[in-house]
């Protein structure tokens, strides 16, 4: 009993705070609804959603001087992929500095600096064979195929069948390597983590 609490205190420590959890549902919120209520660009868009590991709820608390907090918002757009994907990425980015100060184009997003977060802005488009998404590109004009919200559903059941723990684990796993990896090594992304994770759970 005593080791579980010493685990969950350390989970609380470095758990975002509710304050910061706040702070970041209102900035979400308040750009969703920019973007949905956008004279030039509302009427272009079907649906949007969170992803990424905020999504997930296996965020961690940023550091002082470390990397901020990623939200990963999908604007599902009425595009097709008949049309390049840069130009929607392009549009997208010239909608985003109407508002916003710090904003950048990225290989498939636009992101958009903040106080503590950094939000990135993924137009993607509905695939025409399939209930999946497809993500473009600002290299080649190209879109790819991608599962956003099915790797929300399989975070979601993977942390149910191993009782709740799996975020939990990610958690740790992440604070570990943000504190012990060497910056110029390049260590697993977010999501190769969690299914490393999730593949030795289950042993």
């Amino acid at each position: 009993m005593c080791k579980n609490k010493n685990f969950e205190k350390f989970l609380s420590n470095i758990e975002p705070s509710t304050t910061t959890i706040e702070y970041i549902s209102s900035v979400h919120n308040n750009m969703r609804k920019f973007l949905l209520n956008n004279e030039k660009y509302g009427g272009k868009i079907i649906e949007t959603f969170l992803s990424g590991s905020y999504a997930k709820h296996t965020c961690i608390r940023p550091t002082k001087n470390g990397k901020k907090i990623d939200v990963d918002i999908v604007v599902v757009t009425n595009y097709t992929e008949r049309d390049d994907s840069k130009e929607v990425l392009n549009e997208l980015y010239e909608i985003c500095k109407e508002k916003y100060k710090k904003v950048t184009k990225q290989s498939r997003s636009i992101g958009v600096e903040m106080s503590g977060i950094q939000i990135d802005v993924v137009p993607m488009i509905k695939c025409s064979t399939s209930n999946l998404y497809k993500i473009g590109s600002k290299e080649d004009g190209t879109w790819y195929l991608t599962n956003p919200k099915g790797h929300l559903e399989w975070c979601t059941a993977v942390n149910k069948e191993n009782d709740f723990k799996f975020i939990k684990v990610v958690k740790i796993f992440k604070w570990w390597r943000k504190n012990n990896c060497p910056q110029n090594v390049k260590y697993p992304k977010g999501i190769t983590l969690e299914k490393i994770i999730a593949d030795n759970l289950k042993v």
